[in-house]
């Protein structure tokens, strides 16, 4: 009946696990594995395996299933809430335009010299409404869109 046990396996083991073997043992264990059935098995097998271990050590590794589940739930919340500001958006910047138009006619109707003055500093005029009504509500469309 063959040996079953040997008491150099481990040593074989660690050293080719360690990337020792073959020129940093002692040549006395060199020579049992040649000889020994099992040690020389041991060592066939273990420098077959050690790359693809090594390969496995290297690979990065996949986060936990309840992490990528719970980022999934926030990406789609924060898609969703997206989702449903678009058109607040557009209802925002359509009562803009109104506000706009119903601002001039106001204008129009309270000040009989309006058209007199926009023709006079008809560009002074559309700077300082630009200024007034215009770029505060551009800033706030762009602080809307970055959140």
């Amino acid at each position: 009946m063959p040996e079953r046990e040997c008491g150099f396996e481990p040593e074989v083991l660690a050293a080719v696990v360690e990337g020792r073997w073959p020129l940093a043992v002692e040549p006395l264990l060199r020579e049992h594995a040649a000889a020994c059935p099992l040690c020389s098995e041991v060592l066939t097998v273990a420098s077959a395996l050690v790359p693809d271990r090594q390969e496995w050590k290297a690979a990065p590794s996949l986060p936990a299933a309840g992490t990528v589940w719970w980022r999934a739930q926030i990406r789609a919340r924060r898609e969703a809430a997206a989702a449903a500001a678009r058109p607040l958006l557009v209802a925002q910047a359509a009562a803009f335009v109104v506000a706009l138009a119903i601002l001039g006619m106001v204008g129009k109707a309270l000040l009989p010299s309006f058209t007199l003055l926009a023709g006079e500093y008809g560009g002074w005029f559309f700077a300082a409404a630009a200024a007034v009504l215009v770029i505060p509500a551009a800033i706030l469309l762009a602080l809307r869109r970055s959140e």
